[in-house]
């Protein structure tokens, strides 16, 4: 997901899930919809976020062998390994997509909670409604 299609993506979660007293029975009604929509996509990205972990993983273990098998300086701590590896460009950009796709899968994640919580909300709000409606 590039950066202006995530922008997209969280200006339409935003629009997605607005309520008000002049939508809220037809915001009932989608709600299953727009979990489903967003749990399809949270699945898509999650699977992006852990192959990159793993992308990552298998990265580093090449780098540390090749350190410690050709480098020229024996380290005597991973701290120090661990200087040397992160200075490879590759491991830095491929560290630093996971990053981003963390931000993105934790936004999902969230988008997904307040999905549920709106479930609720509706229906705590038709609740009321009618409740209020019975006392006039």
């Amino acid at each position: 997901m590039t950066p202006e299609d995530f922008k997209k993506l969280k200006k339409r979660a935003t629009e997605d899930i607005q309520f008000n007293e002049d939508n809220a029975v037809q915001m009932s009604a989608l709600v299953p919809n727009l979990y489903q929509k967003y749990l399809s996509l949270y699945i898509s990205e999650l699977e992006k976020y852990k192959i990159l972990l793993l992308k990552r993983d298998r990265m580093y273990g090449q780098l540390l062998k090749k350190e410690k098998l050709e480098g020229e300086i024996e380290w005597r701590s991973k701290d120090e390994y661990n200087s040397v590896i992160i200075c490879n460009d590759d491991y830095y950009n491929i560290k630093l997509q996971a990053q981003e796709q963390e931000y993105i899968v934790k936004f999902l994640e969230e988008t997904l909670e307040n999905i549920k919580r709106l479930s609720f909300n509706i229906k705590n709000y038709v609740d009321l409604k009618k409740f209020l409606g019975g006392l006039s």
